[in-house]
């Protein structure tokens, strides 16, 4: 792989066969079919190298800027983006293979996608809605309460335990605020 390349020349060097592999989410795959459609057929994924064969399915936060006029507005498309039907045509549109809804994956899709195997196969996830419910759609302000925080710990000014407990504070506030 070319080190140093941006995303767009890294995937043309990667189509043209100008490098030998490549590493993308599965979600950017099928971006490669129509530029490189003799190579698109040729794809395979990589298993998940432990033995439970178990995986996150992480969903691509939305974010909605609360000092908008029309945030509810937009929460509420957001909130229609991920229901089953809307979210399924959505991942099967760009030729994603991971669903961050179970249920949305369809076996007929699922058995049509050339690059599936082997590393997709079987493998069972464990999806952000699984974990945190409706609270999936303050996930991404949720991270960077935790991140700005800790990144405190790590610049050597705080530590630990005092970056974590303002980023408990500051969580709690944002659970109060949206519940």
């Amino acid at each position: 792989m070319p080190q140093g390349a941006d995303s767009p020349t890294g995937q043309r060097l990667f189509g043209t066969g100008a490098v030998a592999q490549g590493m993308f989410v599965s979600a950017a795959v099928g971006g490669l079919k129509p530029g490189f459609p003799d190579l698109y057929p040729k794809l395979k994924s990589a298993p998940i190298p432990w033995a439970s064969n178990t995986s996150i399915a992480r969903i691509h936060p939305m974010m909605i800027n609360k000092a908008s006029p029309v945030r509810d507005a937009a929460l509420e498309f957001v909130k229609w983006v991920y229901k089953p039907d809307t979210y399924r045509r959505m991942v099967e549109g760009c030729e994603d293979v991971i669903f961050a809804q179970a249920s949305a994956g369809r076996k007929e899709y699922l058995d049509n996608l050339p690059w599936l195997k082997p590393g997709y196969d079987g493998v069972k996830y464990v999806t952000p809605f699984d974990i945190v419910g409706d609270f999936v759609y303050n996930f991404a302000e949720f991270g960077q309460i935790v991140i700005t925080n800790f990144s405190g710990a790590l610049t050597g000014n705080k530590s630990v335990e005092e970056v974590m407990a303002q980023a408990q504070k500051e969580a709690e506030a944002l659970a109060a605020r949206i519940v």
